[in-house]
Parts: C-alpha cells; structure tokens; sequence
C-alpha cells in the first residue's frame, strides 16, 4: 500500500512539474507565435492587394505594404492595406474571417480601395481533406473570385453562366461552398461598415 501511495504521489509531482513547464513554453512561445502569424496576414493580404509576393535575395519576404487594423464587427481581423514606404493611399482592405468547411477555415478577401472589386482570396489557415477540400488553395480555383462586389457570389456545379458564380471543386462541394460563403460574408460586412 504504501508502495502504490509513492507512485501515485510521483505521478502528481512529475505532472504538476510538466504542466508548469509547459506554461512557462507556452507563456514564452505565444509572441512568436502571434508574430508569425500577422506576418502570415501581411504575406497573404500583399498577394491579394498586389497580386503577388515580394522575395528579397535572401528569400525573405519583403514587405510593399502595412496594414492599419479597421474596425468591423464579427470578423476575424480587419486592415487598411497602405503602402510601407509611407503615404496615406489606401492601396485596398483584407478582411479575414472565420467559418467551417469540413473543418475550422480561415481566409483573408482582398478588396480594392473602393470596395468595388474583389482583388484576391487567400487560405490562411485550413484543416480540410488531402486531396479533396485542400485544393481551396490552388491559386487557379481562388483566382475566380476574382469579381465585382455588386453582389453575393454564388457555387454552382459545372460552368460558371454568370459574373458572379463560381465553380466548385468536384468531390469538394463543402469546402467550395464554405469559402464561397465567407467571401460573400467578408464582403458584405466591409460593404456595410466601411462605406
């Protein structure tokens, strides 16, 4: 009995050690972490503003814009893209929102400066199936969202008849649709607040 009293009391000891340790990892990680994800942000919102990324010699990013955060009501984040050499023109706004495809999404929808005009989609995070849902970040099947914002996209199968449809990934409908969904959103809220 007292054998088994010693174990159980190393155990509590050795888990309460581990889980200090892992608050104190946790504590000293969560800047980084935060940091790497607003340059995540920043990388992903200059491609859909600019149209593409800039990579210095050194294979870093280099950085055309910054972003000035926006208020908007029930999104993820929000930012007036300028430019980082200085200047007050407004060069576009990235919202980023938050929804569910097959799992948790989170993408970022450029907007021209006017919020006339879709400029770019970006998948900045996404958990969907390999293979099927993940193919939301092919650049080729994001470009088409490429569209004005006079109104709300809408999925179809098969060919796109419209502006303002865009065609699902086949054996991806749910994902499609979950983007589709959360450009329609991220735009109708910028629309909204911003104008």
């Amino acid at each position: 009995m007292g054998s088994m009293l010693k174990q159980i009391w190393l155990v509590l000891v050795l888990s309460l050690i581990f889980a200090v340790a892992l608050a104190f990892v946790d504590q000293g990680t969560a800047q980084r972490i935060a940091e790497n994800r607003q340059q995540q942000v920043q990388a992903l919102a200059q491609m859909a503003i600019l149209g593409e990324p800039a990579v210095g010699a050194d294979g870093q990013m280099q950085f055309k814009i910054k972003l000035e955060p926006v208020a908007i009501q029930d999104v993820q984040a929000a930012f007036r893209v300028t430019p980082a050499e200085g200047g007050d023109e407004t060069l576009g706004y990235a919202v980023v929102v938050e929804g569910i495809g097959w799992d948790r999404l989170l993408i970022l929808v450029g907007l021209s400066p006017d919020l006339q005009r879709i400029t770019g989609v970006q998948i900045v995070e996404s958990r969907e199936t390999p293979g099927l849902g993940e193919r939301i970040g092919d650049e080729a099947w994001r470009d088409q969202f490429r569209k004005p914002t006079a109104q709300p996209l809408e999925l179809v199968k098969g060919r796109a008849q419209s502006p303002y449809q865009v065609e699902a990934l086949t054996g991806a409908t749910i994902s499609s649709d979950a983007v589709t969904s959360l450009v329609n959103e991220a735009t109708a809220k910028a629309l909204a607040q911003l104008k």
